[in-house]
């Protein structure tokens, strides 16, 4: 992200408040921990091609997705 934790615990904070107003948002984020709790769909992109489209309980869930950016240990904790 390039921000501190508290930076991006603000930057939360502000995303969550500017949904409420019912403004659409639209984040471009590599933390996943951050935009998860944050969006209603998520699109993943690897090298510039959609790889999934979804909720985020989903998208995480995708094998394309675990084997782009989560990794082995993402699929050994979700099992």
């Amino acid at each position: 992200t390039g921000l501190t934790p508290s930076e991006a615990k603000r930057g939360v904070e502000l995303v969550r408040n500017i949904r409420e107003t019912g403004v659409t948002v639209l984040m471009v984020e590599h933390v996943m921990e951050i935009v998860m709790p944050l969006v209603d769909r998520a699109i993943v992109l690897d090298l510039g091609r959609v790889i999934c489209e979804g909720r985020p309980a989903d998208v995480v869930r995708d094998e394309a997705v675990i084997t782009a950016y989560l990794g082995e240990r993402h699929r050994a904790r979700s099992a």
